[in-house]
């Protein structure tokens, strides 16, 4: 699949999702961007990083694992401050890759103004809504917290959608939740095609 960039707002400066798009292609390599269009009188408005999980893995993997080691050594110091143990960790070239996402993410964030999302998503149950993540991150540390976590857990989150959400029962995206030790809290909702019943459901990974 590949790495697509997709957005949704009336109003919209398209260079937003362009200049996202364009500071990403470093490490994800050529990708696509596209409008999606919602049938609501006031659209959500966000700008989404899809990719599947070979992208992800691919394209941030190693940086990922070099920050969470940083942090992991940063962990046992008497006073830990998770703001400026990202930031120091950041520093590591290791991280570059890492840092430079986080940035253009960041960036999209504040050019979209307020109510503006970011939406991080793998392209599994299904290509359309997946399961994602929506955030609005205050600075590029943050961004890449939750960048970090993302795709930590990318390969056990695939792995658990693959297993026990089958596309022919979910009603829309499975939504994640960054939980504060860096775990997911997964949420979906099934619908029963015979009874039309809908039931929710959650996990965390």
């Amino acid at each position: 699949m590949g790495l697509r960039v997709e957005y949704t707002m009336r109003e919209l400066d398209p260079g937003i999702p362009t200049a996202l798009r364009e500071s990403l292609e470093p490490y994800f390599g050529e990708a696509t961007e596209g409008k999606i269009g919602l049938f609501s009188v006031e659209p959500p408005t966000w700008v989404a990083i899809v990719a599947d999980l070979l992208t992800w893995k691919a394209a941030l993997g190693v940086p990922v694992t070099a920050f969470v080691t940083r942090l992991a050594q940063r962990a046992a110091d008497a006073v830990w401050d998770r703001k400026q143990a990202i930031a120091s960790a950041l520093k590591d070239r290791a991280c570059d890759a890492l840092l430079a996402v986080a940035t253009a993410i960041r960036e999209a964030q504040q050019a979209g103004g307020d109510n503006f999302h970011v939406v991080l998503r793998i392209s599994v149950p299904d290509g359309f809504y997946g399961t994602a993540i929506s955030l609005r991150p205050e600075n590029v540390e943050d961004a890449a917290w939750y960048l970090a976590c993302f795709v930590q857990k990318a390969d056990a989150i695939h792995a658990f959608v693959e297993a026990n959400i089958p596309t022919a029962r979910v009603l829309g995206p499975v939504g994640l939740t960054l939980l504060e030790d860096g775990s997911f809290r997964l949420g979906w909702t099934f619908v029963n095609t015979s009874t039309h019943e809908y039931s929710s459901h959650e996990t965390v990974i």
